[in-house]
């Protein structure tokens, strides 16, 4: 996976969207606190989804339509 996949906050503590929604996997980063809402939205391909511990928040509707 592209390091440029995810649009992040600038601390990098939100992940809010993906630029691509063909991907199938997605490992979001260490770090990453909330997966903002829509984030994931409407990535009919994405099959599995890594999430790091450090994720304590995830928002309304990040894995709609997947």
């Amino acid at each position: 996976m592209r390091n440029n996949i995810f649009k992040l906050s600038d601390d990098g503590e939100i992940l809010f969207g993906v630029r691509y929604n063909n991907i199938d996997v997605a490992d979001i980063p260490y770090g990453v606190i909330t997966i903002g809402k829509d984030a994931f939205r409407e990535c009919k391909l994405l099959q599995t989804v890594n999430i790091p511990d450090s994720v304590i928040r995830i928002g309304d509707f990040a894995f709609c339509g997947c």
